[in-house]
């Protein structure tokens, strides 16, 4: 597993898929845990996510917080922040020195 990708809406993806990364467009019909899924299979190590797609599915990101790889992270929709990263820095903070950063 060497490749990254994104998995987002068009308008997102069109500039990451110039700089070679892998995307994966998400329609309104379509399922975010088969994208993701899809990604795995396609030897992806690293997969970004766009924040507004994991409102209220952050228990995805949850269930390979524990596995090496595939690594998944989340990345700022560019028309509104939802806050999830900061949520996701505040989380590993508290884990890793036992407080939330200032």
């Amino acid at each position: 597993m060497s490749k990254i990708a994104m998995i987002g809406d068009s308008d997102t993806l069109l500039l990451f898929k110039t700089f070679g990364f892998e995307v994966y467009l998400l329609t309104e019909k379509e399922d975010l845990k088969e994208k993701i899924d899809l990604a795995i299979r396609e030897n992806n190590s690293v997969i970004f996510i766009q924040e507004n797609l994991l409102k209220n599915k952050e228990y995805l990101l949850q269930s390979y917080k524990d596995t090496v790889y595939p690594i998944l992270m989340p990345f700022p929709f560019y028309k509104k922040d939802l806050g999830l990263i900061n949520k996701i820095v505040a989380m590993a903070s508290l884990k890793t020195i036992g407080k939330y950063l200032d």
